[in-house]
């Protein structure tokens, strides 16, 4: 399974050669993009263009990024301000909001 940077390198490599609308068909497990291909396969069955494939793997990976660094912390609160404290660091965020 690729890496969302190969993934992505990949993508950008594709829409320079055959544009942004060029329809690809990608693999996922569990709603993740594991691959993507030219043509339909028993693996690559959803069609997209490589725009949407490129945003969508974006989102994917910000979104892991996100959970990888809530998992690992705590939300308190204090003087009616909500912060996350990271254990492994110490550090904490404060959101004034």
């Amino acid at each position: 399974m690729k890496t969302y940077e190969e993934l992505l390198s990949d993508i950008e490599e594709d829409m320079e050669l055959m544009g942004t609308s060029h329809i690809v068909y990608s693999a996922e497990e569990n709603g993740v993009i594991t691959d993507y291909d030219y043509l339909p396969s028993d693996l690559c069955m959803t069609s997209t263009t490589l725009k949407e494939l490129q945003e969508k793997l974006h989102e994917q990976m910000l979104y892991d990024k996100a959970s990888a660094y809530t998992a690992g912390s705590i939300k308190l609160y204090r003087d009616n301000c909500s912060f996350i404290w990271n254990p492994e660091d110490g550090k904490r965020a404060c959101n004034y909001s």
